[in-house]
C-alpha cells in the first residue's frame, strides 16, 4: 500500500498561509504559532470522513501527494476560518 507522510504538506502549507493569516489576525497570532496551527490541522484531518476516503482513493489511484497537498490546502481554510 502507498503511504505519504502527511506533515511535511501541512507544514508546508501552514507556512505558505502564517504570514496572510497573521496580517488578518494580528492578536490570534500572537497567542498561537505555525506548529500549534500544524499540530490542530493534523487533528482535524484524522477525523475528516473526505480526508479518509481521498487518502484511500488517492492511494489505489496512485496520485497520493497531488490530491493530498489539495485536501490539506483545503482543510487548512476550514482551520484558519473557525480561528478567526
Amino acid at each position: 500500500m502507498n503511504t505519504i507522510d502527511i506533515k511535511p504538506l501541512v507544514e508546508a502549507a501552514v507556512h505558505r498561509a502564517w504570514d496572510d493569516f497573521a496580517a488578518d489576525h494580528p492578536q490570534l497570532a500572537k497567542v498561537l504559532s505555525e506548529e500549534l496551527l500544524v499540530e490542530s490541522t493534523l487533528a482535524e484531518l484524522d477525523k475528516d470522513p473526505e480526508y479518509q476516503s481521498s487518502i484511500t482513493n488517492a492511494a489505489a489511484a496512485g496520485v497520493m501527494a497531488e490530491t493530498l497537498g489539495d485536501l490539506v490546502g483545503k482543510l487548512l481554510r476550514q482551520v484558519l476560518n473557525k480561528l478567526a
